[in-house]
C-alpha cells in the first residue's frame, strides 16, 4: 500500500584510497611539496572531520493523496535549507590543527581525505533512538530514493572547488550557495523529501516525528543511506529545555542486521524535530474537530554531533502569519448564491520591495512557483505547475480532483466522507530568528 512506510538500516562503506599518496610521499625529499610529510599524509588519513553544516529554515506542506499525480518539484513534504545564518563551512577545530600545512596543501588534503571526500550532505528523517536507520517509502525500495526519502544536495565533500571554496573563505561565514555546481539541484544549499501519497502516511509521518522521528542533516557516503560519524554517542540533547528524548515503540519495522550494534549514535551534522498544530482559520478562530493538525507548531533543535554540544543555536520562530492555505487555481475565485465574485485567494505579484517576511516565505514558496495572499494567508500555485490532483488528488472515477471544502470546514466539517469536501491542506515555514 502506499501508505506503508518502513525503516531500512544500511552501512556506510568507507572508500580507503591511500595508496597513491602514500607511494608518492615515499619519494618525496624535505623540499616538495607539503612541507612537514608526516603530518600532511596523517592529515589525508586521519578520521577528524572537516566540515560542519546547518538549517536555518524548515518549510512543511500537508498535501496528500498524489500517488498518481505528477509533480514538478512546486509539491514537497519538507523543505529545508540555509538562507540566512548557516550553511557549511570547515569546522574550527579542523582549521585549528591544520597550522602547519600550507593553504594549498590543505585544500589538496580535503580532496584525498580518505573520510570525508566523496560524502554529500543528505536531508532525511531518522529515528531518534538510532540515527542509522531512515524513515522511507517501502514502495521506493530498501535504500529509498534521492528526492522522495533522502534528498543529497550541493556537490560532494572533495571537490576541487568546492574545497577550494572553503578554505579560503572566512572562517565565521557559511556557504549556502555554490556558483561551481554542475546543475540548479546541487547549487543551493536545500533539500526536499516527499511523503504525499496518501492520507495515511500523511499522518503517520507526523505523528512519528511527534515522538521518535527526527529531521536530519547529516554526511554520507555518496551512494549511501546511512550517515557517517565517530561512534557510539549516548547522550542525545534536547536544546533548549535540557532533557533527554526518550524513544517509543511501535510499529515500525527494524532490519535485524542492526539489532547487535549500539542503537545510539553520534554522527557528524545536525537534527531538527518539528511539531504541528491546527491551523487557525482565516479569522482566527478554532478550525473544528476535523482538520489535522496540518501545520508546523515549533521546530527543537538535536544535538546530534557532539562536535557542536557548546554552541548555542538561534531560536526557531514559527508566526502564525506564515501558515497558508493552499488555493488551487480554479478555485481561487468563485461566485456565490446572489452571482457576487469572491476572492478567495489573491493572485498578484509580490510588490516591488520584498518585506522581510515576504522574502522568507519565498525562500520555501519560489515566486515562480506560487502567488502567495498574505492577507487571507492563502497561497495558490501557478497554472503551468498544476494538473489534476495536485496536492489534493484524483477522484479515482472521475480522475477530476476530489472536491475541496474551503470556506465551512469549521462548521460544517471535512475529510473522506463528507459531502462538503476535503480539509484544506497547508504550507507552513519556520525559520531561525
Amino acid at each position: 500500500m502506499g501508505g506503508e512506510v518502513r525503516l531500512v538500516w544500511t552501512p556506510a562503506i568507507l572508500v580507503l584510497s591511500l595508496g597513491t599518496i602514500l607511494g608518492f610521499f615515499q619519494n618525496c625529499t624535505p623540499a616538495v611539496p607539503f612541507g612537514n610529510t608526516d603530518f600532511f599524509s596523517s592529515l589525508v588519513s586521519s578520521s577528524d572531520f572537516p566540515y560542519e553544516a546547518g538549517l536555518d529554515q524548515l518549510a512543511y506542506m500537508s498535501c496528500s493523496e498524489q500517488a498518481d499525480v505528477g509533480n514538478d518539484g512546486t509539491f514537497y513534504t519538507f523543505k529545508a535549507g540555509a538562507y540566512d545564518h548557516l550553511g557549511l563551512r570547515i569546522n574550527q577545530t579542523y582549521r585549528d590543527n591544520v597550522v602547519k600545512v600550507d593553504d594549498q596543501n590543505v585544500v589538496f588534503a580535503l580532496q584525498e581525505s580518505s573520510f570525508s571526500a566523496g560524502t554529500r550532505l543528505q536531508l532525511a528523517v531518522r529515528t531518534l533512538d538510532n540515527l542509522q536507520l531512515m524513515y522511507i517509502d517501502q514502495e521506493n525500495g530498501v535504500s529509498g530514493l534521492d528526492g522522495y526519502d533522502f534528498n543529497n544536495f550541493f556537490p560532494a565533500m572533495g571537490n576541487q572547488l568546492l574545497s577550494e571554496t572553503l578554505w579560503y573563505m572566512q572562517p565565521s561565514d557559511y556557504l549556502r550557495s555554490f556558483a561551481g555546481a554542475q546543475s540548479i539541484n546541487t547549487s543551493r544549499f536545500e533539500g526536499r523529501l516527499q511523503f504525499m501519497k496518501s492520507q495515511l502516511m500523511e499522518n503517520d509521518l507526523r505523528s512519528f516525528l511527534s515522538n521518535r522521528g527526527v529531521i536530519t542533516l547529516t554526511f554520507a557516503t555518496e551512494g549511501e543511506i546511512a550517515p557517517i560519524g565517530p561512534g557510539s554517542y549516548n547522550d542525545l540533547v534536547v536544546v533548549g529545555d535540557g532533557s533527554t528524548p526518550s524513544p517509543i515503540g511501535g510499529d515500525i519495522g527494524v532490519a535485524s542486521t542492526n539489532l547487535s550494534q549500539n542503537l545510539t549514535q553520534n554522527v557528524f551534522g545536525m537534527g531538527v524535530q518539528p511539531r504541528f498544530k491546527q491551523p487557525l482559520t482565516r479569522l482566527g478562530g478554532n478550525p473544528g474537530p476535523d482538520m489535522p493538525p496540518r501545520v508546523l507548531s515549533r521546530v527543537q533543535d538535536i544535538i546530534i554531533d557532539d562536535r557542536l554540544s557548546g554552541q548555542v543555536p538561534r531560536p526557531w520562530s514559527c508566526p502564525d502569519s506564515m501558515q497558508f492555505m493552499i488555493v488551487l487555481p480554479g478555485d481561487a475565485t468563485y461566485t456565490d448564491e446572489n452571482d457576487n465574485e469572491i476572492t478567495r485567494c489573491a493572485m498578484l505579484p509580490d510588490p516591488p520591495v520584498l518585506s522581510a517576511e515576504l522574502r522568507r516565505i519565498r525562500q520555501s514558496l519560489l515566486a515562480e512557483d506560487w502567488f502567495i495572499d498574505p492577507i487571507r494567508r492563502c497561497a495558490v500555485p501557478k497554472a503551468d505547475h498544476v494538473e489534476q490532483g495536485s496536492c489534493y488528488g484524483r477522484n479515482s472515477q472521475t480522475q477530476k480532483t476530489h472536491l475541496i471544502n474551503y470556506d465551512t470546514y469549521p462548521t460544517n466539517g471535512c475529510g473522506f466522507g463528507n459531502a462538503n469536501g476535503l480539509c484544506p491542506h497547508y504550507a507552513s515555514i519556520c525559520f531561525r530568528q
